[in-house]
């Protein structure tokens, strides 16, 4: 698409020093020369060799982008325009340095060479019409006044060409910790005030400043954004909310937390640890051990895990997570210290592979995905009559992966041993799992291995060698092995298919009347085992897996 002739025109007439002020403008925020002299003067458009020159190795002018890019924009925006006049909008990954926003990924650094390449002879005209045609940014946006339910902003005029503001739009972000909706209110004033919010929301805001419509496009001159001012109507807002619970004897422990990146703030994660001693911001060293990243399917997703090593009894506190630099919302984990051999079992014993997986409502050519077949009561859970396409059953096959693995979470061992995002599945029932995507996990299956037998190798050896002994009448004696780093044992009985009981005994042998279904679950201080379940029928007491 050929340049604008206008638009030429306007970069002839501006004055020298407009432009000798953007390059000192580099030099005071530490662009050396060598990429100050070809990028931080927009009145000249390097020429097509010196373009992919200036960022080979040996001059590398990548690390400097973003201070080039607020230089070049001096508070203005020209997005608009960028995207106007771009000859391939497949190309865009460079339109950073048409808002002063160019954070360079290295990872993409193919992207971004395109982009310049091509674009650079439309992005330096359009931020040069602005500087005569845009105001620059307003300025030291602060709350004024707030209640429960509003907030009254104010702010100050551009510093550059403040005559040019026709009127200000006021940006406001709506965020559930999951999700975010924004609404755009308009004045002419230098101050509004924002009306309806809640307690149940965490909110930012930021105001642009525009000029007059040109090209019947209202966002054609504006600047960028001022500030941005994160708050709460009340306290800051629970995302998310869980406790783990530990013996006394723990060594370390994960933590982990998922939040949503907030608009303009930085993309990390900042831990702290609450305890009677007041707020202490965790980092890396001797002690703790932090690992964050962003999702490769959502950039706005980030994850993090916290390992606390050599854990102490002062380490059974409150911990949270924020995105760095701010306390709006935050995840809170709180670790509590329980012996679960001393504590009451639960009513009913845990599902099998086949009861949970039952408990989904497949669809009627996806029922075989749940399926013990017809051959065999005791058999091992597989398909019945045909084992239908994986596509045509994603969501059965990953609730049935998530049966498997539900009393194995290892999510914060995981996100520290850096398994990518869409695999995290394969570690947690609270993440999901593409079944497209299982292939490109293969290179951290040694690390989710890993971390699930960290988790099991704390809890004791499940019960085996059962042997049963008919005492009298309808009474059986169930004896076993004694397990491995067990302390207690949890036996639940019941009759055909009635209520369950339970007992807990510190024996290797129990005695059931009256019934045909057994379990036996062997417990330590940190958790229970795999169960074993048994079944009479008319060739007596079997081990089964299913039911």
């Amino acid at each position: 698409m050929p340049i604008n002739f206008i638009t030429f025109t306007i970069v002839i007439l501006l004055p020298s020093s407009v432009y000798s002020l953007r390059e000192q403008c580099c030099k005071d925020l530490g662009v050396p020369e060598k990429c100050y002299q070809p990028l931080c003067n927009p009145s000249k458009i390097p020429k097509v060799m010196l373009r992919y020159k200036i960022f080979d190795p040996d001059i590398n002018c990548h690390p400097y982008l973003l201070p080039i890019s607020q230089c070049l924009s001096k508070g203005r925006d020209v997005s608009s325009c960028c995207y106007k006049n771009a000859y391939d909008l497949e190309f865009d990954y460079c339109f950073g340095l048409c808002n002063g926003t160019m954070h360079f990924d290295y990872s993409r650094k193919k992207d971004f060479l395109s982009c310049f390449v091509l674009h650079v002879v439309s992005i330096f005209p359009c931020l040069t019409s602005s500087y005569e045609s845009s105001p620059s940014e307003a300025r030291e946006l602060t709350i004024d006044e707030k209640t429960e339910n509003s907030v009254s902003i104010k702010w100050k005029e551009p510093t550059e060409s403040p005559d040019l503001v026709d009127h200000y739009t006021i940006h406001l972000i709506e965020r559930t910790g999951v999700s975010e909706t924004e609404s755009v209110f308009t004045t002419e004033d230098i101050e509004y005030t924002l009306e309806g919010l809640s307690s149940s929301f965490s909110y930012s805001v930021h105001v642009v400043a525009h000029a007059p419509v040109h090209n019947d496009d209202r966002n054609w001159f504006k600047s960028r954004i001022s500030n941005v001012i994160l708050f709460t109507t009340e306290d800051a807002l629970i995302v998310a909310k869980s406790e783990d619970r530990l013996p006394s004897n723990v060594a370390s422990h994960y933590l982990y937390c998922k939040m949503r990146t907030i608009f303009n703030a930085e993309s990390s994660i900042e831990w702290v640890k609450i305890s009677a001693n007041g707020e202490e911001i965790i980092t890396t060293d001797k002690k703790y051990s932090i690992v964050s990243y962003q999702s490769e399917l959502d950039s706005k997703t980030i994850v993090s895990s916290l390992k606390i090593f050599d854990f102490k009894d002062s380490d059974f506190s409150t911990y949270r997570c924020y995105i760095k630099d701010t306390r709006i919302e935050y995840s809170e984990t709180v670790i509590v210290k329980i012996d679960f051999s001393e504590q009451a079992p639960n009513s009913i014993p845990p599902d099998t592979l086949l009861e949970c997986c039952s408990k989904y409502n497949h669809k009627s050519d996806c029922q075989s995905v749940c399926s013990q077949g017809t051959d065999d009561r005791r058999s091992m859970l597989r398909p019945g009559a045909f084992l239908p396409p994986p596509k045509n059953c994603e969501k059965e096959v990953d609730h049935l992966f998530k049966c498997s693995i539900s009393r194995l979470n290892s999510a914060a061992c995981c996100i520290h041993s850096e398994v990518s995002f869409f695999c995290l599945g394969m570690c947690d029932v609270k993440f999901d799992i593409d079944p497209q995507r299982v292939k490109s996990c293969r290179k951290h299956v040694t690390n989710i291995i890993a971390c699930k037998l960290d988790e099991k190798n704390t809890r004791p050896e499940a019960v085996s060698n059962v042997i049963t002994t008919h005492v009298y009448v309808y009474t059986f004696r169930f004896s076993w092995d004694k397990a491995l780093d067990a302390k207690a044992y949890h036996v639940y009985s019941r009759k055909r298919e009635g209520d369950w009981t339970v007992r807990v005994t510190l024996d290797h042998s129990v005695d059931i009347v009256d019934s045909d279904e057994v379990v036996l679950i062997s417990v330590n201080e940190f958790g229970p085992s795999e169960q074993h379940r048994l079944y009479y029928d008319e060739d007596g007491w079997l081990t089964v897996d299913h039911w």
